[in-house]
């Protein structure tokens, strides 16, 4: 079966550490990537050695036509998408892993240990024994594992609550600049370092990289500075202007009384 769980020689393992143990982990996974996170894994794993999770695949499972199509994949959803069809048709045959028996070996080879060899009492109690330390250390490893992805998920959604607020102050200050160009205020310098912003988030979305944050924050905070500069610049253009025609009113009145 498909979703059953390899041995540790086989795992998958993830850029950030996550473990991947079956398809249908894989499964979990590209969901994961298809809601937007994770990707730093996706963006990492599919476009390095001709596909990573491809080879993975390829080589530990032997479905050479998965592997071809997560290739031709071009998103998260459509990998989900060919994971979950061959999940589904793989759980109803006799799909076995590269080296593994099929079904009819395993059940010969089981008739024939049964008529060689029968365990002791004190074996099988060494056996149960054996059996129960294992399933200990499966739930510890997925308690883990579910805690590291509890903790990845809230990573992931602190970070897509950062981008929407650097997203809501840049549109803010767009609205400013364009009030303030309309008052005639010379907003160029401002208006030209905002346009710096838009990339620099839109490569915050992509790298999925925290450290990103405080550079776009220092650029709106800096742009933000430089509008309140070019409003005082303008006001203080415009009182000289006023005093100056003042001075020159008041010259004019003192030389129509030197003439009378």
């Amino acid at each position: 079966m498909l979703d059953q769980q390899l041995p540790p020689e086989k795992y998958f393992h993830c850029k950030n550490g996550l473990i991947l143990r079956n398809l249908s982990e894989l499964e979990l996974e590209f969901k994961l990537n298809s809601l937007g996170q994770n990707m730093e894994n996706y963006n990492f794993h599919f476009y390095n050695n001709n596909n990573d999770y491809a080879n993975w695949i390829e080589g530990v499972f032997g479905i050479k036509n998965l592997a071809f199509k997560l290739r031709k994949a071009k998103s998260p959803q459509e990998a989900l998408e060919e994971v979950r069809n061959i999940i589904k048709d793989g759980n109803n045959s006799d799909v076995n892993y590269v080296g593994e028996k099929t079904k009819v070996e395993e059940k010969t080879e089981e008739k024939d240990k049964s008529k060689s060899f029968v365990f002791t009492k004190k074996q099988e109690e060494k056996l149960k024994e054996s059996i129960k330390g294992f399933t200990n250390k499966s739930d510890e490893t997925f308690d883990k594992v579910k805690l590291m992805k509890e903790k990845i998920y809230k990573k992931s959604t602190d970070l897509n609550s950062e981008i929407e607020k650097l997203q809501e102050e840049r549109n803010e200050l767009y609205k400013e600049i364009a009030e303030e160009r309309k008052k005639g205020y010379d907003v160029f310098i401002p208006a030209l370092m905002l346009k710096n912003v838009e990339p620099k988030i839109q490569y915050l979305i992509a790298s999925r990289n925290p450290n990103e944050i405080s550079k776009i924050k220092s650029i709106l905070e800096n742009v933000r500075k430089e509008l309140e500069e070019a409003k005082t610049i303008e006001e203080l253009d415009l009182k000289a202007e006023i005093l100056q025609k003042a001075a020159t009113k008041q010259h004019s009145k003192y030389e129509v009384k030197e003439g009378e």
